[in-house]
């Protein structure tokens, strides 16, 4: 367990795990509590910065978030929240009250005309709103107490730009904001290919989540010699289901035509990722201009995962992101419904 330690001039310093060090210096008085949650220490006495490199990893997802602290050598924080999903019914009861009351006071001339036509630039609905916040409110909680140096953020299980440009024949779009492992394109396809379809077969309905099997991704027009790896001509299958009778005329893949369900989800939260990552970088420009924002995807997160024979949970996603992956591991803290 490690505990914050501030400096007497408000300065961050690196966590310490020395805890009866962190007593004697809260009951002598040479130090204060600056905060609870996390735990943090202000000393009152002057010392040495000698500070390392820290990277503050984040697995964003609208119903859960994975946080991690590290060093080269250390995990210093692992958290994992939940968040509530109930964010619209909140604002639909607000409403309700709020005419209620209206209609209870002095009457009041119609103002039906006075909304704008067109909403600002950069409007978000208040639910999607409202996950942004709390994905900022975490990485400025700990910016604040520890030296942070660089945050990465997982903004989406895969990018559908990847994707789009693949199919289409064009480059692939590279910048400093893409991470690429030498698989980067296949995991992307696969990974789509699977949550597109539910993680479930198309044939027989079972789940690799809550029935364990296993799946592959199957060329649906096998038989008429298309090969492609295009979006339209993939799905989920299970190993029992892609066998080999199955892919002869009158086995249940030759002729099959499934209707596929799109990726517009994905594509929509491969919109607000950017709004997330302007706003959390907007946060950490103003506790430390050197701090650098970066993103990656979970198609890279579980191939480091599975690389590390770890389990699945999103605080172990989180500590799978980035550059560090120290030994030394803090104990996982997982907090319910957070708002």
């Amino acid at each position: 367990m490690f505990t914050n330690v501030m400096a007497m001039d408000g300065s961050r310093l690196m966590p310490t795990s020395n805890i009866k060090k962190v007593r004697k210096l809260l009951k002598s008085g040479r130090a204060k509590i600056f905060g609870h949650n996390p735990f943090t220490i202000q000393l009152l006495y002057e010392t040495e910065h000698n500070l390392q490199p820290v990277e503050l990893s984040e697995d964003t997802g609208y119903e859960n978030i994975g946080l991690s602290v590290k060093s080269e050598k250390h995990e210093y924080t692992s958290r994992e929240l939940k968040t509530l999903t109930d964010e619209k019914q909140h604002h639909d009861s607000c409403k309700k009250y709020r005419r209620t009351r209206r209609n209870r006071k002095r009457y009041r001339k119609p103002r039906f005309d006075n909304r704008k036509a067109t909403k600002p630039k950069g409007w978000i609905p208040p639910s999607l709103e409202h996950k942004v916040d709390l994905h900022v409110r975490e990485v400025k909680r700990y910016m604040k107490i520890c030296p942070v140096t660089r945050i990465n953020l997982e903004v989406g299980q895969f990018d559908t730009q990847v994707l789009a440009a693949v199919e289409k024949g064009e480059p692939v779009p590279k910048s400093v904001d893409y991470q690429h492992g030498p698989r980067y394109g296949y995991d992307t396809q696969r990974e789509a290919v699977f949550a597109r379809d539910g993680y479930c077969c198309r044939i027989c309905g079972r789940s690799s989540i809550k029935d364990g099997v296993i799946l592959r991704v199957h060329h649906i027009y096998y038989w008429k010699h298309d090969r492609s790896n295009r979006l339209w001509n993939l799905a989920a299958v299970c190993t029992d289901c892609h066998c080999p009778a199955n892919h002869q005329p009158g086995g249940a893949l030759y002729k099959w035509d499934p209707e596929l369900p799109g990726l517009q989800g994905a594509a929509f939260m491969n919109t607000v990722k950017w709004y997330i990552y302007e706003q959390v970088k907007a946060a950490a420009t103003e506790i430390n201009p050197n701090c650098e924002v970066k993103i990656t995807y979970g198609a890279v997160t579980k191939r480091e995962r599975l690389n590390r024979h770890i389990e699945k949970s999103h605080a172990n996603d989180a500590y799978c992101i980035g550059m560090f992956h120290p030994k030394h591991r803090s104990r996982p803290r997982y907090f319910e419904k957070v708002r």
